[in-house]
């Protein structure tokens, strides 16, 4: 038996899970697997460590979450069967593409020697995804994550195959020289055009999504009082009067969730958010920033009035050094994303919130605008918004927009918890967003398998 006291495979520990051994045992006895040991993956670790590795904490991590943990271990330990040291190969056969290729080399030596599931095949055959353009089926399947904070990557609730520390830029820019120079490799020809279907296959898809599914909406565009606009009817108004190539920076709040949910984007735009880290009062210093670092053109920053408040004093900064930025303030009274969660979770009283909660109030933005010394326009109502986004942006130099808008417009699609029959407040996974569609229409819809509470 390969499994001892010690339980070892040529010297190397594999886990003491007896539930997990049964179900990888006959790939960590096959010597083919085990010869996987005399190939370095990374620094000291071998790739059958490096897999073992993989393989079990996929194996974990699908167990705890109710996924396929047969199909996470098994093809774990076989997602690196390519039999080569990755190091020395592309010197030895002109193959300098063993990021790209040795998916589908691993999977050609896994299906001699075993008899394998879609799901595996598919997991081994896409576990470098993205740099394999067609996406994997199955959520078993490889995750990389890129961060330009290598801190980021080093949190334990981050469960994560490949960490990536670099700026998404190079990041990008090193992957579409790889995926350009593999297509024009010998041999590659129907690799190539598995990536053109594959492009073509997602982009069909995610068209026919934004068809079907709309962010802004008739009831949007018809919403608003006469003296409140609706913040989604104002981010799509305001961002298809812009130009091409403008950079635009977003606060928190609505500022962010609805005009990344709204804007129509142009060739050339910049969106600058902090979206992740969600710091209140990012938005005025990022535009000062932004204007800096490009002042030909006017910038536009879209903030609320809660978050403005946060470093209202830079609004000095921006008249001294006549700065051509455009701020919108969406005023909804205080903080909504609070507001939301009070509302949907908790019910009245409201506490904190705003004007609704009566125990917090802002000062007169209008008046705020004079003493500063900006220009000032005011948006009540969507029958106004096309003229005075248009008078905003015309202004030379800095200029204030304040934006009334409805209390109760609600951030969708947004992730929410869902309340099943009983009563009981669950956690949705990502792709199921508030307002819930219907579970047949989801089940339609879906790439991969759904998870159901």
């Amino acid at each position: 038996m390969i499994y001892r006291s010690k339980e070892t495979v040529c010297s190397i520990t594999v886990p003491r899970d007896p539930e997990y051994l049964a179900l990888v045992q006959d790939i960590l006895e096959h010597p083919l697997v085990r010869s996987m040991e005399a190939y370095t993956q990374h620094g000291e670790t071998s790739c059958l460590r490096h897999s073992i590795n993989v393989s079990y904490l996929s194996y974990l991590y699908c167990r705890d979450h109710g996924w396929q943990a047969r199909a996470a271990a098994r093809a774990g330990l076989l997602h690196d069967l390519f039999l080569y040291d990755w190091h020395f190969h592309a010197k030895e056969t002109g193959n300098y593409f063993h990021g790209l290729t040795h998916p589908r080399r691993a999977l050609e030596n896994a299906q001699r020697l075993f008899s394998l599931t879609d799901r595996e095949k598919n997991i081994i055959l896409r576990h470098m995804w993205p740099l394999t353009v067609t996406p994997p089926k199955y959520r078993e399947a490889y995750v990389i994550v890129n961060d330009i904070d290598a801190e980021e990557l080093k949190k334990p609730t981050l469960h994560v195959d490949m960490p990536v520390h670099a700026d998404v830029k190079d990041l990008l820019t090193v992957m579409d020289e790889v995926l350009s120079e593999e297509g024009k490799a010998d041999g590659a020809a129907s690799m190539t055009q598995e990536y053109k279907d594959a492009q073509a296959e997602w982009l069909r898809i995610c068209q026919g999504w934004k068809h079907d599914y709309p962010v802004v909406l008739p009831k949007h565009m018809n919403g608003g009082t006469e003296t409140e606009a609706n913040v989604y009817a104002f981010a799509y108004e305001m961002s298809r009067r812009l130009n091409e190539n403008q950079i635009v920076v977003v606060g928190n709040g609505s500022a962010n969730v609805v005009c990344g949910h709204a804007n129509i984007v142009k060739k050339g735009q910049r969106f600058i958010s902090n979206s992740g880290i969600a710091s209140m009062g990012y938005g005025l210093p990022a535009s000062i920033g932004a204007c800096v670092a490009d002042h030909s053109q006017d910038i536009i920053l879209i903030t609320g009035d809660g978050s403005i408040q946060m470093n209202l004093q830079e609004l000095e900064t921006v008249v001294s050094h006549r700065m051509p930025i455009k701020i919108f303030i969406i005023n909804n009274g205080g903080y909504h994303s609070i507001r939301q969660t009070q509302k949907n979770f908790f019910g009245e009283p409201l506490i904190g919130i705003g004007v609704d909660s009566g125990d917090l109030g802002f000062p007169s933005m209008e008046k705020l605008a004079w003493a500063y010394g900006f220009p000032y326009v005011a948006i009540h109502g969507n029958k106004e918004l096309g003229e005075k986004v248009e008078e905003t942006l015309a202004m030379d130099g800095p200029v204030i927009c304040e934006v009334f808008v409805t209390l109760d417009q609600n951030f969708e699609p947004k992730s929410a918890a869902k309340r099943l029959p009983d009563g009981t407040l669950v956690s949705p996974p990502l792709e199921d967003l508030s307002p819930f569609l219907p579970d047949e229409e989801m089940d339609r819809i879906m790439l991969i398998p759904r998870i159901k509470k």
